[in-house]
């Protein structure tokens, strides 16, 4: 995940990664519904400016070890359908 999300950052050698735990998991979003493994990750990086965007928490759904889909906490919580594989819903913190 970290040469996946350095692929995207202005400057990844600043990015300060924390991790949430991974379990099995479902997200519904363009493509349908998606299962795999779903896991947050909270990330604050430079931007081009050279300050720190401020952390910014995103939950992502992993299929054939590829992230197919995410949900971040700049989108409104409504936007974000997805639960555990035991149907408990997913929330970030888990």
């Amino acid at each position: 995940m970290g040469s996946y999300l350095a692929q995207r950052l202005k400057d990844p050698q600043s990015a300060q990664i924390t991790y949430g735990r991974v379990v099995k998991g479902w997200m519904y979003e363009a493509k349908g519904l998606q299962f795999g493994y779903l896991f947050s990750v909270t990330l604050n990086a430079k931007n081009s400016f050279g300050a720190y965007t401020g952390r910014r928490t995103t939950v992502y759904l992993l299929h054939d070890k590829k992230p197919v889909a995410g949900w971040s906490d700049a989108l409104p919580l409504w936007t974000f359908e997805g639960g555990t594989a035991d149907g408990q819903p997913y929330r970030v913190g888990n």
